[in-house]
């Protein structure tokens, strides 16, 4: 009886009813790979891939980036043909929201160490120091002063 008891307290006991039927119909249909499509027409990676290409082609600020991909070639940039109207401000700002969901030291950190790994032979890991906090100091300090001595 108490192996009965032991193997009824670890079941889990859910009504199902005729939500199977309907979640094998979405399957079958691919509703959720439709409904992914509609949400980022462009995935994270390209998003910020194509950002840092704007910033360093010498626009600063990470909107309005669907001009941008209007005016280069994103087989060329990217690797594949991308509609500009796929680097919609709305894109964008879940391609950042994803970034921050990860957490962006962490992601930073992934990027800087693959970046490395990638030039092996004319980087010496030996002396790595990698630390991404900035500081900012302000304010009136009477050991300095912009007169040359």
């Amino acid at each position: 009886m108490s192996d009965v008891k032991a193997m009824l307290d670890k079941m889990s006991i859910s009504q199902a009813g005729h939500l199977p039927v309907v979640a094998q119909f979405c399957r079958r249909i691919g509703l959720a790979d439709v409904v992914n499509a509609a949400q980022m027409a462009v995935d994270v990676g390209t998003a910020v891939q194509l950002m840092l290409l704007d910033t360093l082609s010498g626009r600063s600020p990470l909107y309005r980036l669907e001009p941008f991909a209007r005016s280069v070639d994103t087989r060329l940039l990217l690797g594949k043909i991308i509609p500009a109207v796929a680097f919609n401000d709305t894109t964008l700002g879940r391609a950042m929201d994803a970034i921050y969901a990860v957490g962006t030291e962490q992601l930073f950190s992934q990027v800087a160490f693959r970046a490395a790994r990638s030039f092996p032979l004319t980087l010496d890991m030996r002396h790595v120091h990698f630390d991404t906090m900035s500081v900012s100091v302000w304010g009136d300090y009477a050991l300095c002063t912009n007169e040359e001595d």
